[in-house]
């Protein structure tokens, strides 16, 4: 692999420009054969900044989880007012032909 294209990735790590799972291990020897300086980041500020990442992870993760519990009950709420619209109009049908009844009588009488 040509030097500057080596140099180029160095240098694109040391400023997270890079998308790797874990920032690679880059030895004092190649960066000093390639005159390259010590990354400015140490592994105490990759620490605190993959913690960062984390904590900001799982507080999405929690709201996340939240909302769903919330659409979650909502839905429940929701199927138990269509059951109870259910059956009051299963009661208002079964309702219906006693009235109907009642009316003819009614007017029989009448």
């Amino acid at each position: 692999m040509p030097v500057d294209k080596v140099r180029k990735l160095i240098n694109a790590i040391d400023d997270n420009k890079t998308e790797f799972n874990s920032p690679p291990f880059i030895s004092k020897k190649l960066r000093k054969l390639l005159e390259i300086p010590e990354s400015n980041n140490s592994i105490d500020e990759l620490k605190q900044q993959m913690n960062n990442e984390f904590r900001e992870i799982r507080s999405q993760i929690n709201d996340i989880k939240e909302q769903m519990d919330n659409c979650i009950n909502n839905n429940y709420k929701i199927n138990d007012k269509i059951t109870e619209n259910e059956e009051q109009i299963t009661t208002a049908q079964q309702a219906q032909p006693r009235r109907r009844k009642r009316r003819e009588k009614n007017k029989k009488l009448n």
